[in-house]
């Protein structure tokens, strides 16, 4: 709307008019009453014009708004068909929300169902995977027993003439007789029985440690197990004493030390020690255990393998109760070798009656060291279990194993 400027409003003498109206003027009086009278008709004529343009301002004006209003009716129309059509948009994306919702928790309650069969068929799956591994050591371990046998059977069937007839057997059992064959001498140990004594290291052992006697079939151990090997004689010597093991690579000294006292380690200073075809040299086990345990470090492991008697030239022999290995520790193992030396002579040397006596003045005279002490797998696992009692260095029995033609096991240091 368009504002009009108007001239300053002239004020009009109140005593001029009175005198007009009362007639009393005089001819200039009223000449100047025409002259005013005249300027008011102007000043009047003036303010209608503008009212009139004023009118004509504000007509054209309501025009503009009415113009602008029936256009903001029409803007609010289609805004009302836009907001109907916008809450028609909601109300079916509302419903849509609603049902993704719902499918949404469809989808998550049976997604949870199927997580919780699937949980349900992995735990049966990795039942089934331990029972089927369990299945597969036994069948390994079967095999290996199987292999063993196969082997030692046709070994002693290959051997059994040339035992009497001055063969290998013959050789070593006279070496025994004389006290020329130390506790590490051993017949080549087949590739089966080997592949089971890694199988058990690889298990248990790391870190350093120490293998007594290893002499030409050092025990299998992991890749990165750092092995010291420990004997009473060096390399040269052992060589020249087992001169029927020559076609055999035997593994290099580090420590020439008796492996029953190990005098040379200092205690709590290694992670294993292996010791296989050992301990039934030794006239006092239980010491040499004791010994042995007092060398690990705490959590550290003994390997030990024992023959059984059932599969070697002690068959005859009845085991070693343990109550015998306690007097051997407290008493002395000289109250018992003649005894030894006795049973050894008969059973295992098959000597004559009649030459039993002197047989064993000779075993005495050179400390022959023999199979002092004999077990089979039961009297093993009877060591083990009634040596946790009987020693004062705690341990663990982490694990046992007969492979047909041994006793495996391996003892954990707990402090």
């Amino acid at each position: 709307m368009t504002r009009r400027s108007f001239p300053p409003e002239t004020p009009v003498d109140s005593t001029t008019t009175s005198a007009a109206a009362e007639g009393a003027a005089d001819p200039t009086e009223l000449e100047n009453a025409h002259a005013e009278s005249e300027r008011l008709r102007q000043e009047a004529d003036h303010w209608r014009g503008l009212y009139e343009a004023l009118v004509v301002d504000t007509r054209a004006n309501i025009t503009d708004a009415e113009g602008q209003i029936e256009m903001a009716r029409d803007h609010i129309e289609q805004l009302e068909v836009h907001l109907a059509d916008a809450r028609g948009s909601e109300s079916r994306f509302r419903r849509e929300v609603d049902e993704w919702r719902e499918r949404h928790q469809d989808l998550s309650t049976q997604s949870r169902r199927n997580a919780d069969d699937a949980a349900g068929q992995i735990d049966s799956a990795r039942e089934n995977i331990v029972g089927l591994a369990s299945q597969l050591e036994d069948a390994a371990q079967e095999r290996v027993r199987l292999v063993a046998e196969i082997e030692y059977w046709s070994e002693r069937a290959e051997n059994q003439g040339r035992f009497a007839s001055g063969g290998r057997f013959a050789r070593w059992s006279r070496r025994l007789r004389e006290g020329r064959l130390q506790p590490t001498a051993r017949s080549p140990v087949s590739p089966a029985v080997m592949r089971a004594r890694g199988r058990v290291s690889h298990r248990f052992l790391s870190g350093q440690g120490l293998e007594l006697g290893a002499l030409h079939s050092p025990t299998p151990v992991a890749k990165g197990v750092v092995v010291r090997y420990v004997d009473r004689l060096t390399r040269t010597e052992q060589r020249t004493l087992f001169s029927e093991l020559r076609d055999f690579s035997f593994v290099e000294v580090d420590l020439v030390d008796d492996g029953e006292r190990l005098n040379a380690i200092e205690d709590a200073s290694v992670d294993f020690v292996i010791a296989s075809h050992m301990l039934e040299h030794c006239e006092n086990p239980l010491g040499t255990l004791r010994n042995h345990l007092r060398k690990l470090r705490t959590g550290g492991h003994l390997f030990y393998i024992l023959p059984d008697r059932r599969f070697s030239f002690d068959i005859d022999r009845a085991v070693t109760p343990f109550e015998h290995l306690i007097r051997d520790d407290r008493d002395g193992p000289e109250t018992s070798r003649r005894s030894h030396y006795l049973e050894y002579a008969k059973l295992v040397d098959h000597t004559p009656d009649d030459e039993i006596e002197n047989a064993v003045r000779k075993m005495e005279a050179v400390q022959s060291n023999i199979h002092f002490h004999v077990w089979d797998q039961s009297a093993a696992e009877e060591l083990w279990k009634r040596a946790q009692d009987y020693l004062d260095l705690p341990f663990s029995i982490e694990y046992t194993e007969f492979n047909w033609v041994e006793n495996i096991a391996v003892l954990r240091r707990l402090e």
